[in-house]
Formats: structure tokens, sequence, C-alpha cells
């Protein structure tokens, strides 16, 4: 991972689909998936963002 490489401490947070409203709003009958948000541990810099899910483009 560039975190490693570049000496970052990086925090992790998961959030569920199910837990946007946006998300179940739009699509009811899929709310599998998630967000992943890395965070710079030192500054509360956004580094990176995934979301993985059948409805994610």
């Amino acid at each position: 991972m560039k975190q490693k490489a570049q000496n970052i401490k990086a925090r992790t947070y998961k959030v569920p689909f199910k837990a946007i409203g946006k998300a179940v709003i739009e699509d009811t009958n899929n709310q599998n998936g998630f967000c992943e948000v890395v965070i710079d541990q030192d500054n509360d810099t956004v580094i990176g963002l995934n979301m993985i899910g059948p409805t994610c483009y």
C-alpha cells in the first residue's frame, strides 16, 4: 500500500449501504454493499474511497 510506503497513518471506516438514506430510497430491493473511507490519521484528510456493491457506478 502507498500509505505504508509514504509512512502515512491511516484510519478506515466502513458504512453499509443500508445505513445511507439515499441508498435505501434509490434501491429498496438491493442494499447490499458498502462504502469504505480511508482517512489520514494526522490531518483528517480523505486519502481513499471505495464503493463495493452491485449498484456502484
